[in-house]
This record gives structure tokens, sequence and C-alpha cells, in this order.
């Protein structure tokens, strides 16, 4: 079964390289160059995956994703130049699945694709919940960094134990 991506990317070097490579690994691959080109298509036409470029003439990457989340839950992985871990995290935070940086492998994407696609596949059964309330496991961790060193809910933030910044 040939699986179908919306490649939004207005950079047509970068468009014509990837929709071939993704093609290559199996990959039904329709374009978009602008966010506006790529919400009109996703009115009419559903797509297993969304591949959305951060930078867009016109309506930016992120707030694509953040409409494409607010209509449902279509699977969106943002390949983008942009490698600031604040452009990450704006993108999760965004609704994006997943957060690649240019330059790829298209065969590396294309793994992540199918890896995103697998875990929405998969979702566990309706009598076990993802997590039991009250033991711990529906906490968010909080991480915290002090002299470049990062430890979680509260630990000590000395050399043992803990993973240093790069």
């Amino acid at each position: 079964m040939e699986l179908s991506a919306l490649l939004v990317e207005d950079d047509e070097h970068i468009r014509l390289a990837l929709g071939l490579a993704l093609a290559d690994e199996g990959f039904a691959v329709t374009d978009a160059v602008s966010g506006e080109d790529a919400l009109a298509l996703l009115e009419h036409t559903a797509f297993d995956v969304v591949l959305l470029d951060v930078m867009l003439p016109g309506v930016d990457g992120l707030e694509v994703c953040r409409t494409l989340r607010a209509r449902g839950d279509v699977p969106i992985i943002i390949v983008s130049a942009r490698t600031d871990p604040s452009d990450v995290l704006a993108g999760l935070h965004a609704g994006a699945d997943e957060y690649v940086t240019k330059p790829l492998a298209a065969g590396d994407l294309a793994a992540r694709i199918r890896a995103v696609l697998g875990r929405r596949a998969d979702p566990p059964p309706d009598d076990q919940p993802d997590h039991v309330p009250g033991t711990g496991s529906d906490r968010q961790p909080v991480v915290r960094c002090t002299n470049g060193f990062f430890a979680e809910d509260g630990g000590d933030t000395g050399r043992t134990g803990a993973h240093r910044d790069p």
C-alpha cells in the first residue's frame, strides 16, 4: 500500500529532491509551495502524513501546523533548516509529531514517517490506560539545568548521575 504525503516546501530544489527520494521510498507525494496552498489542498484531500517546512511565504509552517492540529489528527512532521532548540520546541508545541532538521537523508525521513504512522496505528487498548492516575506516571518530569548539568525532579545537578549539556 502506497502512503500519501503532502510535502509543503517553498524551495524548489529541496521540494523536487525530497519528492523524488520519497517516491523511491514508496510514497505518493503531493507538493504545496506555501502554507495557503497546503491548507487549501487539505480542505478536500486526505493525506497519511504532512511534511511541513517552517519558513514559508505567507502563512508560516507553525501556523499551518496549529491550524491542522485544530482541524484533526493528521500526522505532521516538520522538516526545517532551523536547528535551535527553541525552534524545535516551538514546532512540537504547535502540534508537530516530529521535528527533523535539514539537511537530511530521505531514507531517514522515510523511517521517521513510518515510525510516526506506526505509533498512531497501534493505540493502547481502551481497557489499558496510557498512565495510571495517582501513581506518578501521569506527572510531567521537571528537568532543570545548573552549571551546565541536568537533573530530573529535584535531583542533584552535580556530575554524578547527571548528563552534561554538550
